[in-house]
């Protein structure tokens, strides 16, 4: 107990001492700060502890470029992920630090390159976590709310842009079930974002099957059909259209699964009013009448 009260006391002074002095901070790195301080961060701490860790982990990477990248270097990308997966309700500060934190890395101006940091980051999954966080948020309203949502949103983006290996890892059953799921609860810029990542990783066609287990081919078909009358459906539609062709193209079985959930009529439709998004949608229903007399009927 006493132990206890000497390290909270201990840490509530070093944050009051770095508070927003780059000097101090680049100096207490130097020595071996960080891993000394981030692993009071562990959930086997408690609570006031580990909140005054996780406020020394904030002023890492938000106070300037150095610290930060001493901080990675320190192993600080695995006590940013273990954040992300604490309870929002009960553990917010920390899902937040974990979330700004993770951004942070990404928009990090250094030597590492983007796909480096995705690589590191998907040996731990971190994609699940964010897409618990993200579905959560979607229920709040305000600026938070929205700012959490855009920077979730941005971050799954960059890992669709990643190499080959990372997409893979990434095209995870249960996150992609999850993202689709909340497709229609988000606002139409990060919709049409998410989307993107999705088409990006429905390019490799070694995801296919993980998007197919996730019902990705049912919950696209109805998102195509309920944003035709909105004023970004040729941008939600452009990028569905892209991931439908992806799925479906040789395979007559997703072709039939597509056929099943309603697409082809929407198809027809487009084909008939939207002529930019013809080129799309004609090769689909061209594929669809080459496949056997149940898709042609």
């Amino acid at each position: 107990m006493q132990n206890r009260e000497i390290i909270l006391n201990l840490l509530k002074i070093v944050n009051i001492i770095i508070l927003d002095n780059v000097e101090i901070q680049e100096n207490l790195c130097f020595v071996g700060g960080i891993p000394i301080i981030s692993h009071f961060a562990h959930k086997k701490f408690p609570s006031e502890i580990r909140q005054e860790a996780a406020a020394f982990v904030r002023q890492m990477y938000q106070t300037s470029t150095l610290t930060l990248q001493m901080f990675i270097g320190c192993g600080g990308l695995n006590v940013l992920v273990e954040f992300l997966e604490e309870d929002l309700e009960d553990d917010r500060d920390f899902v937040l630090i974990g979330v700004n934190g993770v951004w942070s890395v990404f928009n990090l101006q250094g030597p590492t390159p983007k796909n480096d940091f995705c690589r590191i980051f998907s040996r731990s999954s971190v994609l699940y976590p964010l897409s618990l966080v993200l579905s959560k948020v979607l229920e709040e309203d305000g600026e938070v709310a929205e700012l959490l949502q855009d920077r979730i949103v941005g971050i799954f983006m960059l890992f669709s842009q990643a190499e080959t290996h990372v997409k893979e890892l990434v095209a995870d059953r249960m996150v992609l079930k999850r993202v689709l799921k909340d497709l229609q609860r988000m606002r139409p810029a990060n919709q049409i974002s998410m989307l993107k990542f999705i088409k990006n990783l429905s390019m490799l066609t070694t995801t296919h099957e993980a998007l197919q287990n996730s019902n990705a081919i049912e919950v696209l078909t109805d998102l195509l059909k309920s944003s035709m009358k909105m004023k970004h459906f040729r941008e939600v539609s452009n990028q569905i259209l892209n991931i439908l062709y992806n799925l479906c193209r040789l395979s007559k079985p997703r072709q039939e699964d597509a056929a099943l959930n309603g697409v082809i009529p929407l198809l027809q439709t487009i084909v008939k009013t939207e002529w930019p998004l013809k080129e799309f949608a004609l090769p689909i229903l061209c594929d669809m009448a080459h496949s056997g007399k149940l898709l042609r009927s």
